[in-house]
C-alpha cells in the first residue's frame, strides 16, 4: 500500500508576519525617533543655541518676588550640581577649600536683595575663612529694568579685579544709572575708558546669561537665593537663621 503523506507544518520562521504588529512597531519607531530628536535639539540649544533667548524665557518665568521673610526650600540639589555652576567668571570670596560654600544669586535692583545685603555681609565677616562665597547674577529684568545694566557694570568692574568694591557701591549708594556706574568705577580706581568700552559693548553679557541658565538648572525661583552647602535658602532671613544654617554645615 502506498504510504500516506502529510505535508509538513510550516516552522515558526515561515509564518507570515502580522501586519498589525508591523504597523504598531512602525508608529512606535517614529514616535521614539521624534522624541530623541526633540531631546537632542533641546540639549543642542542649551550647549550651542541662542542663550539670550533661553535666558529671557527663564527670566519671564520668575517675575514674582519673595516675601520679606522667607527660609529654606524643599528643592534638593546635589554637591555635583552645585559644583557644575561654579564657573571661572564668577566673583568669589575666600578659599575654595573652605568647609562651607555659599552660592548667592543676586539682582542689584531687587529690594529684598538690598534688604539682605547688610546681614549677608555680617555673616561673611563673622565666619571668615570658614566660608567660600560665589556670586552669580540673576537680574529679573521684567520687573527690575535697571538690574541688567547694573549686572553688566559689575562684570566690567570684575574684569579689572574690583567686583566686590563695586558690589558694595551698588548696594550702599543705590543709584542705578549710566552716570552712577561710571562714577562708581572712577571712585574705586577702575580705568574708566576701559570700563566704558566694556559696558557699552556688553563684553560679559554671555557670563550673565550663563548665570541665569545655571539658576534655572538649580530650580531658583527668585532673588535673593542662596545655597549654603546643598541647602537652598530663599528671600530675607535673620542673622540667627544664617548662623543655624552655617553651623549645621560645619558640623557635617
Amino acid at each position: 500500500m502506498p504510504s500516506s503523506f502529510s505535508p509538513p507544518l510550516p516552522s515558526p520562521s515561515q509564518k507570515k508576519p502580522n501586519p498589525i504588529l508591523w504597523i504598531f512597531f512602525g508608529i512606535f519607531g517614529v514616535i521614539l525617533v521624534g522624541f530623541m530628536l526633540a531631546v537632542g535639539y533641546y540639549i543642542w540649544q542649551i550647549q550651542y543655541g541662542d542663550r539670550t533667548a533661553l535666558a529671557k524665557q527663564f527670566q519671564k518665568s520668575i517675575t514674582n518676588q519673595f516675601s520679606q521673610v522667607s527660609g529654606t526650600s524643599d528643592v534638593t540639589v546635589t554637591e555635583e550640581q552645585l559644583a557644575e555652576v561654579i564657573r571661572s567668571h564668577n566673583p568669589t570670596l575666600g578659599n575654595p577649600q573652605s568647609p562651607v560654600t555659599i552660592i548667592a544669586f543676586i539682582d542689584f535692583e531687587c529690594p529684598f536683595c538690598q534688604q539682605s545685603y547688610e546681614t549677608f555681609n555680617t555673616v561673611i565677616d563673622k565666619y571668615g575663612s570658614a566660608v567660600y562665597v560665589v556670586f552669580k547674577h540673576l537680574p529679573l529684568t521684567n520687573i527690575h529694568p535697571n538690574a541688567g545694566p547694573a549686572a553688566l557694570a559689575a562684570t566690567c568692574a570684575h574684569s579689572q579685579g574690583k567686583f566686590w568694591e563695586y558690589y558694595h557701591k551698588l548696594f550702599t549708594l543705590l543709584q542705578l544709572s549710566d552716570e552712577a556706574y561710571l562714577g562708581y568705577a572712577e571712585h574705586i580706581g577702575i580705568d574708566v575708558p576701559t570700563f566704558q568700552r566694556c559696558y557699552d559693548q556688553k563684553d560679559h553679557a554671555k557670563d550673565i546669561q550663563q548665570d541665569i541658565l545655571d539658576a534655572a538648572s538649580l530650580g531658583v525661583r527668585g532673588t535673593p537665593t542662596y545655597f549654603v552647602g546643598t541647602k537652598k535658602i530663599e528671600g530675607v532671613i535673620s542673622e540667627e537663621l544664617w548662623d543655624a544654617f552655617i553651623l549645621e554645615q560645619l558640623q557635617q
